[in-house]
């Protein structure tokens, strides 16, 4: 995990890879966290997954 806060807008949308590479850790990590509703992601109309800027400033306030 980094140690400062991730560069994100608050209003972004980021996949899974991108959260992880934001966040410093692993992607399966993100997939993890989003299994156990620790980390809220919502999917597009192309069904993939997207974790909000607001979201990942969030769960790195709270690791």
């Amino acid at each position: 995990m980094i140690e400062t806060q991730p560069k994100v807008a608050r209003d972004g949308k980021y996949t899974i890879s991108e959260t992880a590479r934001r966040l410093g850790i692993a992607r399966s990590t993100v997939q993890n966290k989003v299994k156990e509703m620790k980390m809220i992601a919502r999917p597009a109309k192309s069904g993939r997954l997207y974790i909000s800027g607001t979201e990942i400033i969030k769960y790195w306030q709270l690791n």
